[in-house]
């Protein structure tokens, strides 16, 4: 037996006198083990380090988004969105002011300054005040009523269409107001700040 284990000691150029032993080896190994774990704490330390700052930053941007958008909601969409809500019964009401398949000059020119009166109340009270919000959003509901209000007096201008018609009057005029309507209510109620 103590043939084998001097054989043993031989192969691994270990000697008991050398100071390359068994003992030193297994201390060698413990501080390559001790570094290599020093070394991927660090690692993780930074790494959770920056992740939580980018959480941070993260969380701070959507805080921000959240105050301005209670904002928005509380100062201008609570209190300004019967505005919105009168302003489309009011282009809805321009059916009653068509008395006839064929307007005369006058009763154009009355539901023309009509829809643009209604516009510009609409623009004044409510869409100034979300230009100073969000530039973008205003951009697009501003755009919205402008082409709503472009093709409503296009369509009373045009001695073409028969707007008594109930099948033309709903074609041309309810399904764009329709139209506009929920496509403003959807911009409202999908901004995320």
């Amino acid at each position: 037996m103590l043939y084998l284990k001097n054989k043993i000691m031989i192969l691994f150029c270990i000697e008991k006198s050398s100071w390359f032993n068994l003992e030193t080896l297994s201390n060698l190994s413990n501080i390559i083990i001790a570094f290599l774990t020093l070394v991927l704490g660090f690692y993780v330390f930074v790494y959770q380090k920056n992740k939580d700052n980018k959480s941070d930053e993260e969380t701070e941007i959507n805080r921000r988004k959240n105050i301005k958008l209670q904002w928005f909601k509380e100062i201008i969409i609570q209190p300004k969105i019967d505005l919105v809500f009168n302003f489309y019964d009011q282009i809805n009401s321009i059916k009653s002011k068509i008395n006839g398949n064929d307007l005369n000059d006058d009763e154009k020119i009355e539901i023309i300054n009509f829809i643009k009166k209604e516009q510009s109340d609409l623009r004044k009270s409510f869409l100034d005040l979300v230009q100073h919000i969000n530039n973008d959003l205003h951009s697009e509901l501003s755009l919205n009523v402008d082409k709503l209000t472009d093709n409503l007096t296009d369509v009373i201008s045009n001695d073409e269409f028969k707007l008594k018609n109930e099948i033309t009057y709903n074609r041309e005029i309810k399904s764009k107001i329709e139209y506009s309507y929920s496509e403003f209510l959807s911009k409202i109620f999908n901004y995320c700040g």
